[in-house]
């Protein structure tokens, strides 16, 4: 299975779960936040989220716990494994020059589990997270 595919699962049964929406419901919903924010995350902060003034619903989303129950449950042991042209790449960086970071849109739980997965994590002085909630 894909990664996205796999996403798709545990987003829809999140949305299932935390905004009481059937299969067909959290799909459209999904599909909706992702095409207008670009994330899943981003529609539920942004509309479900504790303190939210949203008429969306009266649902109170956690970030941290969409992080736990969504990204940090991924199988992702089963489809990411060191990539040796990426690992080449990287050994190929003047590190007297050059200080590489990650930037992602993930949470740091998740990024450092698949930079720990593709074996790189070593390559880096640090992770931005371009998280906001």
């Amino acid at each position: 299975m894909k990664i996205h595919d796999m996403m798709v699962v545990k987003i829809r049964q999140y949305f299932m779960k935390h905004l009481e929406l059937t299969h067909e419901e959290a799909d459209d919903l999904h599909h909706t936040y992702y095409k207008n924010y670009g994330l899943a995350l981003e529609g539920l902060v942004r509309h479900h989220r504790i303190g939210s003034c949203s008429g969306w619903s009266q649902a109170n989303v956690d970030p941290l716990d969409y992080n736990r129950e969504v990204d940090d449950t991924l199988e992702l042991d089963e489809v990411l494994k060191p990539i040796p042209e990426l690992t080449e790449l990287l050994l190929s960086l003047d590190r007297s020059k050059v200080k590489p970071w990650i930037l992602t849109n993930a949470y740091i739980t998740h990024a450092k589990r698949v930079m720990k997965l593709i074996d790189i994590e070593h390559f880096f002085e640090g992770i931005n997270c371009n998280i906001l909630f």
